[in-house]
């Protein structure tokens, strides 16, 4: 180095250790600050004599282990795991279709499909219900029903007999077998004899009118005013992508060990200059947010130690040609 200041630029590099084993190496990675701090506790003596109370009678400087701080600015899925103190794993989805999936339905929230990044365009939902033919009374808004000849009942049903208000919807099963014998809230109030009842197949619901459609998420919410009731099953068919990526599981780990060098230049005279550091034990505990105003930062807080085998912490290369 013969400038006579200092003007860093460069790319950092990390090896993540695995066991007592450091990884390879991974990066570069956009990086504006990499800051070491050695560190002293200074023991100090003092006076108790009568004419020198206080003062210093002798010192010692003793070393501390060093302080290392880096700020990435480059966040992706490697970064963000270290500034989340997450594992990684795989995130995998194949790649199929739904044939007639069961979801029950919650008025006015979300309920999820089993499958994330559905093509939208291609996908139908329907009301769940099967063909039921039955036998029961109504009195009022609740239906008995005594027998059941086929099928099974079931929430947002359509049900019709001689005799029977026409659009009558099955809203709540109050009492019974699941889909059988036992009462319901219907939505419609009136008197109805014991007699034969049918169940109507539940018929297609329009997206944005009777569902709202979350592809990317895999959810699904009925719309106020719709055919769709709360709790009431609906079958969702279509297809669904093949999916993969990287899942952090974030809070998994207390601390990251890792290699770090910095492949560094001075601006001034473009001297090249390298900086080691053998191991860091990082403890990243400042806040990621997600949703700033500016571009994120990962920051990585840590200390350094001394391996086996080296005589210090970290090393400061500065090569020259021969």
């Amino acid at each position: 180095m013969t400038a006579r200041a200092y003007l860093g630029a460069g790319d950092l590099y990390l090896a993540p250790f695995v066991g007592n084993v450091a990884g390879p190496w991974s990066g570069p990675y956009e990086c504006n600050k990499f800051e070491i701090k050695p560190n002293v506790n200074l023991l100090e003596q003092t006076s108790k004599s009568r004419d020198g109370y206080g003062q210093v009678v002798e010192t010692v400087a003793l070393n501390q282990p060093a302080d290392l701080t880096v700020d990435l600015t480059e966040v992706n899925r490697e970064t963000l795991a270290i500034a989340l103190l997450g594992t990684t794993i795989a995130l995998t989805q194949a790649s199929g279709t739904l044939a007639a999936q069961v979801v029950t339905a919650k008025a006015g929230k979300w309920a999820e499909i089993g499958k994330i990044m559905l093509t939208e365009a291609s996908v139908t939902v329907s009301g769940g219900a099967v063909a039921a033919s039955v036998t029961g009374a109504i009195a009022a808004d609740v239906l008995t029903v005594s027998a059941v000849s086929s099928g099974s009942l079931s929430v947002g049903q359509v049900i019709s007999g001689s005799g029977l208000t026409a659009g009558t919807k099955i809203l709540e099963q109050l009492t019974g077998t699941a889909g059988g014998v036992g009462t319901y809230k219907v939505s419609i109030s009136q008197t109805f004899a014991s007699g034969a009842i049918t169940g109507a197949v539940g018929g297609s619901l329009v997206n944005g009118v009777d569902y709202l459609l979350n592809a990317r998420q895999g959810w699904i919410k009925p719309i106020a005013g719709g055919s769709v009731v709360d709790n009431q099953p609906l079958k969702v068919s279509g297809p669904y992508e093949l999916v993969a990526g990287s899942d952090i599981r974030g809070a998994t780990q207390a601390q990251l060990r890792v290699k770090i060098r910095l492949d560094g230049k001075n601006q001034v005279d473009d001297s090249p200059l390298f900086i080691t550091v053998h191991e860091a034990v990082i403890a990243a505990d400042a806040a990621f947010d997600f949703l700033g105003d500016g571009f994120g930062t990962v920051s990585m807080p840590g200390r350094m130690k001394t391996p086996a085998g080296f005589p210090a912490p970290f090393n400061v290369h500065y090569p020259t040609a021969a």
